[in-house]
């Protein structure tokens, strides 16, 4: 009904449509990366059909029907709103973002759960859940939408680009990192999707961030794939041996002044032990109390291994959760960032088998944000130059640690078909406090403990890893892949227009 709008321009109208078609393709990407290929539905329904014959299409057809409305949007699109026109305009659909669109896309396409010498699900053979076979030249168009997107910015100016530290501190670069996801006046969000409220004061901060999204424990496994702050591996073993696990979070205290370790990305996206509990929104300072995530801790308190809790898994959930130095602001959700766009360069010019040399130039640029040394100096045996499976594994972990709570890990599982990952049992950490002599000290916090008494911060801690035994995801007792995609609800397919139920289901 757009040509019967009153007092818009052509232009405007151009603009609007194009918006409607990036929604449109949107929300088929999201319904692909669940379920595969999907009715198209191309025009709207009056309600008096005759009827509703709308068979499942193949993955291919899906594809090009999504892939098709962006490169019909991308040309009625302003590249970025700047000046002026970002106060009102930022978080509409921009030519960068349906660009961006394009590359996510052809990289799930193109990854083996559709792209492969055989279907995911064992004797399937419908083309609504794979390409019938392997396709290189699916990766081929992942790379022509990457240099299509990174030639557009050259040409627009390079308005979008990665938040920089403005010092050296580990702090620094983490305040860099929160500003790159968290400000709706970030140099590198593509596209966002905004909550219509204001945060107006800690306690609304906190409810909003209190829902499902954000409730969740990191787990041990996701924490140790962030590297040292210098980006070197993390290795849990050779630290043991080395005596240093009490200095795998910070080290110091807070008279001393508290040191960050590891990865600044660690501290956004996971609260750990010894970590300070707030850092200034302009300068990045630390300041608080510290996490004390020991059992009896004043925060883990005394809740015992696999019981749900807040830190039951000696960790906590820190990723969007600003307190209230972010108050009074509008809050938003990253759906693409710039970083993602580079970590999909880097993928795809390793499946296409281009240059090694550039796809890590692509993931340092992500990594040195936060002051990591670039990838191969920090994994001098991993042949990273040379070795494929060696190199995407670091593109993946990249991904982890740069995208948490982005909706991301979950779907580089699934594309990959990660079975064993699904299948691998998950940990926590539980600690517990030691004294001067290296026994296990009484169960009791510091704060409103025995500081009172003059007792120093506590440093030395005992670690033991444990299973969780309270999961309630269904691969427990053995990964099927069927779950690699979703089932439709039974209710829709016996509805009889078309749609083909997934294979195992």
């Amino acid at each position: 009904n757009i040509d019967g709008v009153p007092d818009l321009s052509d232009n405007e109208k151009k603009r609007m449509v194009a918006e409607a078609k990036c929604l449109i393709a949107t929300r088929y990407f999201d319904m692909f990366r669940h379920y595969g290929g999907l009715p198209i539905i191309r025009a709207s329904f009056t309600g008096t059909e005759n009827g509703y014959e709308m068979p499942r299409a193949s993955v291919e057809e899906t594809v090009k029907f999504i892939i098709g409305l962006l490169d019909e949007a991308k040309g009625d699109l302003p590249w970025a709103y700047t000046g002026a026109d970002a106060q009102n305009e930022t978080g509409r659909w921009t030519r960068a973002g349906a660009i961006g669109m394009k590359c996510r896309i052809w990289n799930f396409a193109a990854s083996p759960l559709f792209n492969d010498t055989e279907a995911y699900y064992p004797g399937a053979s419908s083309l609504s859940i794979w390409y019938g076979g392997y396709k290189p030249e699916l990766w081929d168009n992942c790379l022509k939408a990457c240099e299509e997107f990174f030639t557009e910015s050259q040409l627009n100016g390079g308005i979008y680009a990665l938040e920089q530290a403005t010092g050296s501190r580990p702090e620094d670069y983490r305040l860099a990192f929160r500003k790159a996801y968290a400000t709706q006046g970030s140099t590198e969000m593509l596209h966002s999707t905004r909550v219509t409220t204001g945060v107006g004061s800690k306690y609304n901060w906190w409810e909003w961030n209190n829902n499902e999204r954000l409730s969740y424990n990191p787990t041990q496994e996701y924490v140790e794939m962030f590297p040292w702050s210098d980006g070197k591996p993390f290795n849990w073993e050779e630290t043991e041996n080395e005596g240093k696990l009490d200095a795998m979070f910070t080290t110091g205290t807070v008279e001393e002044g508290v040191v960050l370790t590891r990865d600044p990305r660690l501290y956004e996206s996971a609260i750990v032990n010894g970590m300070q509990k707030q850092m200034d929104w302009n300068t990045g300072n630390m300041s608080g109390t510290i996490y004390e995530l020991w059992s009896g801790g004043t925060d883990a308190k005394e809740e015992p291994a696999n019981v749900a809790g807040k830190y039951t898994a000696g960790y906590a959930n820190n990723k969007f959760y600003m307190d209230t130095d972010y108050k009074n602001v509008y809050a938003h959700w990253a759906y693409l960032r710039l970083p993602e766009i580079y970590l999909i360069y880097a993928e795809a010019l390793v499946q296409t088998g281009g240059s090694y040399t550039d796809a890590i130039d692509n993931i340092d640029k992500v990594r040195s944000r936060v002051g990591l040394k670039g990838l191969v100096t920090c994994n001098p045996g991993k042949n990273l130059t040379t070795d494929k499976k060696a190199l995407l594994e670091e593109i993946l972990r990249e991904r982890v640690c740069e995208l948490g709570m982005e909706d991301v890990r979950f779907f580089d599982m699934i594309r990959y078909k990660m079975k064993e990952r699904f299948e691998t049992p998950l940990h926590g950490l539980l600690m517990q406090r030691l004294n001067a002599n290296g026994e296990i000290a009484a169960i009791k916090p510091w704060y409103g403990g025995d500081r009172a008494n003059g007792v120093k911060q506590p440093t030395h801690f005992s670690y033991e890893k444990f299973v969780f035994g309270n999961r309630r995801i269904w691969w427990d007792n053995g990964f099927d892949p069927k779950w690699y995609l979703s089932p439709f609800p039974s209710s829709e397919v016996n509805k009889g227009y078309g749609l083909e139920q997934n294979p195992g289901w």
